[in-house]
């Protein structure tokens, strides 16, 4: 196992905040023998000592907070508790889920049962007598509400067509967050297509798409890269991989491939029911972990061999 990087504020911020703390009591008797001179009236001792004082504030909150994450490691590395936390299994399907849903009511998801669009959800439409920029909003976006609220009830599990790539607020989220930090497998069904006014054809070229890993609350943000997946045209393609995921992190599916057009494709004349263009259909996500074939896990074994884990 490689050593963990020392990061370089930790290796800076430490020494610099010892030597300030040092030097503190040398100002005094600086000025008094006039190796430092101060001309603007003020005493130099108060205003050294207040400077210092702020400085090596900002120093030590800096060190501390590089300490915390070199620290990081080592302490998902120690097991504190004496048995192995509990595994967690659930397949998730995304007609149920919060941003899917969102994306559903407003046209830049579809919903497709055996490759098709899924009766339950008609492919939106609207204002095909106009071109570029339309508002979301439309007379059908109640009626759609409900609609998509009847799919969740009813656990619907349809797969979920993604026409647009992943945007701010916007954004795929498997809305699953482990407990504890640890390895998980992840196993999921996808597949590519190409939309053609309101319904999917094979594509010319395999689709891809990834899993990102977010730390909590910072799902529009860029994320951890687990894994790239291709989705092969028209045909469900089951994989897995085990990754490590830290506590509390979220889960969001990104289709890659699918390309920015500049506006949702509810945001277009015609929305789902006139667009052309790539997509990437999610069946089903699949967690479960934390994986632990041993306990306490190697890590551990290693910093305190057969020490027994017990309550102080």
């Amino acid at each position: 196992m490689d050593s963990p990087r020392i990061p370089t504020s930790l290796r800076i911020c430490g020494p610099l905040a010892l030597a300030l703390l040092a030097a503190l009591p040398l100002v005094p008797a600086a000025t008094r023998f006039g190796l430092l001179r101060w001309q603007i009236g003020l005493p130099l001792t108060a205003v050294a000592v207040l400077g210092s004082a702020i400085l090596l504030c900002v120093l030590l909150f800096l060190f501390f907070r590089a300490s915390l994450r070199a620290f990081r490691p080592l302490t998902a590395a120690i097991a504190a508790r004496s048995t192995p936390p509990p595994v967690f299994k659930r397949r998730i399907y995304p007609a149920g889920l919060f941003k899917f849903g969102a994306n559903l009511v407003h046209g830049q998801f579809v919903l497709l049962k055996d490759k098709q669009p899924d009766p339950a959800l008609p492919v939106r439409g609207g204002f095909e007598d106009k071109r570029g920029f339309v508002d979301f909003r439309g007379p059908d976006l109640e009626e759609r509400r409900k609609q998509v609220d009847e799919i969740k009830k009813t656990q619907s599990r349809s797969a979920v067509g993604l026409l647009n790539p992943n945007l701010a607020g916007y954004e795929a989220a498997m809305n699953v967050s482990p407990l504890y930090a640890g390895h998980y497998r992840l196993r999921l069904s996808l597949w590519g297509f190409q939309w053609n006014q309101g319904k999917p054809e094979p594509c010319a070229a395999p689709q891809a798409a990834v899993l990102r890993a977010h730390a909590e609350g910072k799902q529009q943000e860029g994320g951890r890269l687990l894994r790239a997946f291709t989705a092969p045209s028209m045909h469900s393609s089951e994989q897995e991989i085990t990754e490590w995921l830290e506590a509390h992190e979220s889960i969001v599916f990104d289709p890659v491939s699918v390309p920015w057009i500049g506006l949702r494709i509810g945001q277009i004349a015609g929305r789902a029911a006139k667009h052309v263009g790539p997509g990437v259909a999610l069946d089903w996500f699949e967690i479960e972990g934390p994986l632990n074939p041993a306990w306490p896990p190697e890590s551990h074994r290693r910093l305190f061999a057969d020490l027994p884990i017990a309550t102080l």
